[in-house]
């Protein structure tokens, strides 16, 4: 029971004494008076010793409650400040928790793009793998050419080395061909001089008597003063003639009296093809 309870019983208690005292003396009208009043302030002391008392435990009760009050209060004032700390706490950690919560965005997002770097990275590092392969496929197949480029090598470093006997061996045989020109007083074109490249021309001019007549080719062409050429027309042999003068890209040609079948005109063939 609390302290009200005990109040409200005591209130109670009270009020049911005086009921008592007051149905007794309206019960004690009809008695002896005197008899009923020395009972009755024997009652009335009772009750009087009974109501200080009971006032005496009211003033403690109150005395209890007031200090309960206060300490209800003294505790309510704590139980607010609790509160209020509380909610300063709630609302600092509301705070933190939303700071928390941009970061794990941010994190979240920042994960998203690496995720995606990561993907791409995986995409560029598979292309890289096919490309290394690729890389490693043609290294093989080059060094299997390097191989046969070696082998090649070693083959026309051999030949080269034949070669260069060859060529020690012909320089040797011409130094002796070149003793043997020298002792006959002799150049390299003195044997081939009279001997005229195989080569056609056409008539481009002839002289008024007809013994002369113009070609245009000449040393370009190897030929030279002295060679002789057939002339010829269609399939009929005109003559020959003889080369008495030569340029770069041009000479004169003399006929050859008695092997003459026609006279020279513009246009017909010339050759030492028939030679």
């Amino acid at each position: 029971m609390n302290l009200m309870g005990k109040i409200f019983t005591f209130m109670i208690f009270l009020m049911s004494t005086v009921f008592l005292v007051v149905s007794i003396m309206v019960g004690a009208s009809d008695r002896n008076w005197k008899a009923e009043a020395s009972a009755m302030k024997t009652r009335a002391s009772s009750a009087t010793s009974s109501v200080d008392s009971l006032k005496n435990e009211t003033a403690s009760l109150e005395k209890s409650l007031a200090f309960e009050q206060a300490s209800r209060s003294q505790q309510l004032s704590n139980l607010q400040s609790q509160l209020r700390l509380a909610e300063a706490q709630l609302k600092e950690k509301a705070a933190q928790f939303n700071e928390e919560q941009k970061k794990g965005q941010a994190v979240a997002r920042e994960l998203e793009v690496a995720n995606n770097r990561l993907t791409s990275q995986d995409a560029e590092l598979a292309g890289i793998k096919a490309n290394n392969k690729k890389l490693v496929d043609d290294i093989a197949a080059q060094f299997g050419e390097n191989r046969n480029i070696e082998k090649v090598v070693f083959e026309q470093t051999a030949k080269l080395e034949q070669l260069s006997r060859k060529e020690a061996d012909m320089a040797a045989q011409l130094a002796r061909l070149q003793k043997v020109m020298d002792a006959n007083d002799l150049d390299e074109n003195s044997l081939i001089a009279g001997i005229a490249p195989k080569i056609e021309a056409v008539v481009t001019a002839v002289g008024d008597n007809n013994t002369k007549f113009a070609v245009a080719i000449g040393l370009d062409d190897g030929l030279r003063k002295g060679h002789e050429m057939d002339i010829y027309r269609s399939n009929r042999h005109v003559g020959r003639g003889i080369v008495v003068a030569a340029e770069n890209n041009r000479s004169v040609l003399s006929i050859v009296k008695g092997l003459m079948n026609d006279i020279v005109r513009e246009g017909d063939n010339v050759t030492t093809k028939l030679f």
